[in-house]
């Protein structure tokens, strides 16, 4: 008999938040924590797909017959957005498509993970029966002792980083894990793994990254290079995903944690996406223009290839200097969004 596949990676779709605009207008993005993961997992020895609902439209049997016939051990919603505050609206999504598996087929198990599920893990399975168990940081430690494991529950409340259930029904959390240092971040996040997801055509960039032609709107891909913020605004909840204390006290503020791999290895990506034929490119980080050392190599790098890209990043009105803007459009950083609020 062969092995089950260990992990089915979901990323949700947001679609129905945009109603008919969704069809043609909005942007489609990668989802670049799906790829992180997918990644991550392969490279620790375990199987793994990603099936992305924002490009495969389907309605509820259809979905739920393509994970039965995937067969995975573990069901894992991938739940963030086109920018960390859009976790939240991306949950509609994903519940839906959660529910829908879980009516047709229990035997699934079916886990979630991302930047509101962070920020409320003990609600989120008060509140949905068919989630069985959420990830409360980035998930990446837990996600592979999880797959050590055969997901029983007396196995799973061993494993830290866990929100659960007891034999009552009631919620609770495992002991914290601990996010990725810097020190391992290649080793144990070692970039996106593009080749799972579907083909960068599938995606399109916003109307304006592409000065309103449509016809450039696609290939497109998003990346990070950089995870966190070193700032620790209250109002801000992008560090939420580098939660290692479960103190109900706690917010994201207090777990600020800036992690960024070296220009040699990003470029690497790059080259991957530049020979796939895409031109628009997102830079997802939280705080791209922010140390020099860290983005100006890598626009050094991207300038060497003229890969022709036309950039977008994040950043903020005191880290982006006039002395850095020359350097920054030469490599086709075009556009510049403030980080917190995301807005061009």
């Amino acid at each position: 008999m062969d092995k089950k596949l260990d992990l089915l990676i979901i990323a949700p779709s947001a679609k129905k938040l945009y109603q008919k605009l969704g069809k043609d207008f909005s942007a489609k993005e990668p989802n670049i924590w799906a790829g992180l993961l997918a990644n991550s997992v392969r490279c620790k020895g375990f199987g793994v797909m990603i099936h992305d609902l924002e490009v495969h439209s389907q309605q509820a049997d259809e979905f739920a017959m393509t994970v039965k016939a995937i067969d995975p051990k573990l069901v894992l919603f991938v739940v963030t957005g086109q920018n960390p505050n859009a976790s939240t609206a991306a949950m509609s999504g994903a519940i839906e498509a959660a529910q829908w598996l879980k009516e047709r087929y229990s035997e699934y198990a079916i886990a979630f993970v991302g930047p509101h599920v962070n920020a409320l893990p003990l609600e989120t399975l008060k509140r949905h029966a068919f989630i069985d168990l959420c990830f409360t940081n980035e998930g990446v430690y837990a996600l592979h002792n999880v797959l050590k494991t055969d997901l029983s529950h007396d196995q799973l409340k061993k494993v830290n980083g866990l929100c659960l259930r007891d034999n009552r029904q009631d919620p609770f959390l495992t002991l914290p894990e601990k996010t990725v240092s810097q020190d391992n971040l290649e080793k144990d996040l070692p970039g996106v793994a593009y080749d799972l997801m579907p083909p960068f055509s599938s995606y399109r960039t916003s109307s304006w990254h592409s000065n309103y032609i449509d016809a450039d709107r696609s290939p497109f891909a998003s990346i990070y290079t950089s995870l966190g913020c070193i700032y620790k605004c209250e109002f801000c909840m992008i560090n939420i995903i580098s939660r290692n204390d479960n103190s109900e006290e706690n917010s994201a503020s207090d777990f600020a944690n800036f992690r960024y791999w070296s220009p040699e290895f990003t470029i690497k990506q790059l080259d991957y996406l530049a020979e796939k034929g895409v031109k628009q490119l997102k830079i997802a980080d939280e705080m791209w223009v922010l140390n020099p050392k860290h983005f100006l190599s890598l626009c050094d790098l991207i300038i060497e290839r003229d890969y022709g890209f036309n950039i977008w990043a994040y950043t903020r009105i005191d880290t982006v200097k006039p002395r850095y803007l020359e350097k920054l459009k030469k490599a086709g950083v075009n556009w510049l969004a403030r980080s917190e609020e995301h807005t061009s």
